[in-house]
């Protein structure tokens, strides 16, 4: 018994970092990348919420979007600045807070019902302005394979098109 459990330990100690070195690194939100290359370059559909946390930190927001789907918006951009609070023992600190309103943008991690990430949207100055991960991989010659809900003389490969 005992040495199984050692077996399995080693076994677990040994293929935990292969695990997590087949994992693509996404890149960075930073604010003077450039947005389309950051797009092009973000793994769909393979980034769990935990890899996305650990790259990325605490998202700024939470949202639900419409279809049903969660985000987690991240601001990128924006002006520092050093607000003065005061906590309700007296003690006075300061807090730098970034105001969103000053240049800043906003990439948006969409997961989908499994946690993981399956599109990137980014905004400048609001919502529904920007891009879509998925619609630039798509552009660029990435192969979307969907099965259609129905299937019909259009969607039938062997036909090549023809009704």
């Amino acid at each position: 018994m005992i040495n199984k459990t050692v077996a399995a330990m080693l076994l677990g100690l040994v293929l935990n970092p292969l695990a997590d070195a087949a994992l693509p690194m996404p890149p960075a939100f930073k604010p003077d990348a450039p947005v389309e290359q950051t797009l092009r370059a973000y793994p769909l559909g393979v980034i769990s919420k935990q890899a996305a946390f650990s790259h990325h930190g605490k998202a700024h927001r939470e949202i639900k979007l419409p279809n049903g789907m969660s985000g987690w918006v991240y601001d990128v951009g924006g002006l520092s600045q050093a607000i003065p609070y005061v906590s309700p023992t007296g003690k006075k600190q300061s807090v730098t807070e970034t105001e969103a309103v000053h240049q800043a943008s906003s990439y948006t991690l969409v997961f989908d019902n499994r946690g993981m990430v399956v599109d990137v949207l980014y905004n400048e100055n609001g919502r529904h302005d920007g891009l879509a991960a998925l619609a630039l991989q798509h552009r660029k010659g990435a192969i979307r394979m969907e099965e259609h809900a129905h299937p019909g003389p259009m969607t039938n490969p062997n036909n090549g098109g023809r009704k």
